[in-house]
């Protein structure tokens, strides 16, 4: 977030959301461009499929969001965004956002994973850049695939920090800490 000596000197709240909807058009051009699966698959075999593609998926997210600490849901320490199709610009992208935060304790990384074979080994490249035995889980069940599909990430992992139990069904690996621990999520 750019700095602003107004951060420092008085409060400030804001309302910050993201909304995707799908039209018939949009989906159209995304499913002849391969975006989504051509087969039928049911929710629950979509990290199974080992088939090009995703399911579409929509949403809107809000919240406050202020420089005010007290009472505070969550704290956002920093948001990047990568697009590539190069593994190795992604490895050492990930690399460096590790490195900046390299003292944080991560409770769990919240992952993109979406079922699209094409895309997974990004996701698994990411995993094994994080040390073991922190959890994984995968979100894109619950909204499927959109351009601002991280913001119901975010959602997600401000409802876990308050303390919401994480649905077995989104775990990949591992356990993720007791809701009464400090969490930091990835």
């Amino acid at each position: 977030m750019p700095q602003c000596a107004c951060w420092k000197t008085r409060s400030i709240a804001f309302l910050l959301g993201g909304v995707d909807e799908i039209s018939g058009y949009n989906y159209r051009l995304e499913y002849l461009d391969g975006w989504y699966k051509k087969e039928d698959a049911l929710i629950e075999d979509l990290y199974n499929t080992n088939t090009p593609g995703t399911i579409a998926g929509e949403g809107a997210v809000a919240m406050m969001v202020s420089n005010e600490k007290e009472n505070a849901a969550a704290r956002v320490l920093s948001i990047v965004t990568l697009h590539s199709s190069d593994p190795i610009e992604v490895q050492q992208y990930l690399l460096d956002f590790l490195g900046q935060h390299n003292g944080l304790d991560i409770s769990l990384l919240l992952s993109g994973e979406n079922g699209d074979n094409r895309t997974l080994h990004f996701y698994e490249n990411a995993e094994k850049l994080i040390k073991n035995g922190i959890p994984v889980a995968r979100f894109k069940r619950m909204c499927g695939e959109y351009p601002t599909a991280s913001s119901f990430a975010l959602w997600l992992a401000c409802k876990l920090i308050a303390g919401e139990p994480l649905p077995a069904h989104m775990l990949k690996k591992g356990r993720p800490k007791s809701s009464t621990q400090k969490h930091t999520y990835l």
